[in-house]
C-alpha cells in the first residue's frame, strides 16, 4: 500500500493505492474485483491506469464496497473479476464521481452473480 493523492477520501470515494512490482497486469480501465486484506476478501471496484482526470500518474487503486476500513501497511491482493470500462478523462471531479457511482453499481451487480469458492490463503 502506498500513499495516494488523498482525493478519494476527500472528494470522491476512498481507495487503497497499490504499488506493484514484477507482476503482469490487466489492461488499463475499471474492473469489478475482490480484494484480500489479511485473511478476509471484500467485494471491490478497482482502477488500473494513468489518472488522466487528475495528475496523469500511473496508479492501481481499489475501493472496498460497503465497508469503511482503514489499511496502512498490510499486503493487499486484488482479484480482477470482470472488466467494466476503459479509462477516460473527465472534465471535473463531479463528473468523475458520478461515473464512479455507476461503476460501483455495475461492480455490485457483477459480483453478486460471481461466487467465491473456498480456497486456502497460504502465507509465504
Amino acid at each position: 500500500i502506498v500513499k495516494g493523492q488523498g482525493l478519494g477520501k476527500k472528494e470522491l470515494y476512498p481507495t487503497i493505492n497499490i504499488e506493484i512490482k514484477d507482476y503482469l497486469l490487466p489492461s488499463s480501465g475499471v474492473y469489478a474485483s475482490r480484494t484480500r486484506i489479511k485473511q478476509k476478501i471484500y467485494d471491490s471496484v478497482s482502477f488500473i491506469g494513468n489518472r488522466v482526470s487528475t495528475d496523469g500518474k500511473f496508479s492501481i487503486e481499489t475501493h472496498i464496497l460497503d465497508y469503511d476500513i482503514e489499511v496502512h501497511d498490510e499486503e493487499v491482493e486484488i482479484f480482477f473479476v470482470q472488466f467494466l470500462r476503459d479509462n477516460r478523462k473527465f472534465e471535473n471531479l463531479e463528473e468523475l464521481k458520478k461515473q464512479i457511482e455507476l461503476d460501483i453499481k455495475e461492480a455490485k451487480k457483477v459480483l453478486k452473480t460471481c461466487k467465491i469458492y473456498n480456497f486456502e490463503i497460504v502465507d509465504e
